[in-house]
């Protein structure tokens, strides 16, 4: 009976662990924003309709994120210059997708560059104020430039995949 009572709680115990496990590799996006309709807005978009509506930028908040390119710190604000990527359900950019244009972002105050540096992936929160004219090379481009709500710095693991892993990993121990 002894016996039988311990495999019952063992059994729970697993249960309970497993349950707690898938809850935790649930993916949650970075930002809880449901108002942004994150696949029809990318930068080459707005620099079209900017084109389009005779240089009025239409204006709005965006979720966006990619590859870092460049970073500067300036007078009041540090500005990346970012290849943009689609984005997962985690709002992680999918590498291995094709480009969407580049943008700038523009964060208040001090950023280390040690830290946002060439390479590294971010999502940004923000507000499309412009579209800034520059070079890529020795090209013209034209940025849309928003000014950052908030910013989220990705580790530097393995970049995003379209592709979906699962694992789960059990112990039972004696």
């Amino acid at each position: 009976m002894i016996t039988s009572l311990k495999i019952k709680i063992r059994l729970a115990l697993l249960c309970s662990a497993l349950v707690a496990s898938l809850t935790a590799c649930a993916t949650k996006p970075v930002f809880n924003v449901d108002s942004i309709d994150v696949l029809s807005q990318t930068p080459n978009n707005i620099v079209n309709a900017t084109n389009e509506a005779s240089g009025e930028v239409p204006a709005g908040n965006v979720i966006w994120g990619g590859v870092i390119v460049s970073s500067h710190n300036l007078s009041d604000r540090t500005q990346l210059e970012i290849l943009s990527y689609p984005l997962s359900q985690t709002q992680r950019p999918i590498i291995d997708k094709k480009p969407t244009g580049r943008f700038l972002i523009q964060s208040a105050g001090y950023l280390e560059l040690a830290s946002y540096q060439q390479g590294r992936l971010v999502t940004v929160l923000g507000t499309v104020q412009d579209v800034t004219q520059g070079t890529v090379g020795e090209s013209t481009y034209q940025y849309p430039t928003i000014t950052s709500n908030e910013l989220h710095l990705w580790g530097a693991d393995k970049p995003a995949k379209t592709g979906v892993v699962f694992g789960i990993g059990i112990s039972l121990g004696g």
